[in-house]
């Protein structure tokens, strides 16, 4: 007699089960985490709404939206210039071929600090100390890249050839030439 579970029927019966598992799983967490569905589904009568007033697009305040598209273009280019000018130094000091052991390890946590609070958490904390606008966002934007960008100037600069580095040295060249000649592209 021939086995009734084929493999369709034992992969069928296992996607089955995974299924029910997971529709459980998705109950139990709504009950734990006090999730009402009724004022869920309420809630997407207003989400239909916004997207009903977003289509057909207004453009009857063009001047309005395009001075906040330029805004926002200015608060990702200052964000940018200022990460920047801050994550050089940064990196220098974070590299361990360019820096002492201590001021390479204190430059590393700031960094590691600097990466781990989310862009999101960096928003709420400069709106709340010094309001909504433009500031807010490019100190956002400086504080949270900085960590990123930091990171990868000092693993560039641990990560280059040590012989044009020895060459510039022996010439007798002082610290500054090294670093602009060998270091910096």
């Amino acid at each position: 007699m021939a086995s009734s579970l084929s493999p369709l029927n034992i992969k069928r019966t296992k996607n089955l089960s995974l299924l029910f598992l997971s529709i459980i799983i998705l109950f139990l967490s709504f009950k734990i985490s006090n999730v009402d569905i009724p004022t869920l589904l309420n809630g997407l009568s207003y989400s239909l709404a916004l997207i009903r007033e977003m289509i057909p697009p207004d453009f009857s305040r063009w001047q309005k939206i395009l001075l906040l598209s330029i805004e926002t273009i200015a608060i990702g280019f200052w964000g940018t210039l200022l990460d920047a000018i801050i994550s050089l130094p940064l990196g220098f000091f974070s590299a361990k071929n360019t820096s002492i052991d201590v001021l390479s390890s204190l430059s590393k946590g700031f960094v590691s600090l600097l990466r781990a609070i989310p862009d999101i958490m960096y928003a709420v904390i400069f709106v709340t100390s010094i309001g909504i606008g433009p500031l807010a966002g490019v100190l956002a934007l400086v504080f949270h890249t900085a960590g990123i960008l930091s990171k990868f100037f000092a693993e560039a600069i641990e990560s280059i050839d040590r012989k044009p580095v020895e060459a510039i040295e022996a010439t007798g060249s002082h610290r500054l030439g090294v670093v602009r000649y060998a270091i910096l592209p």
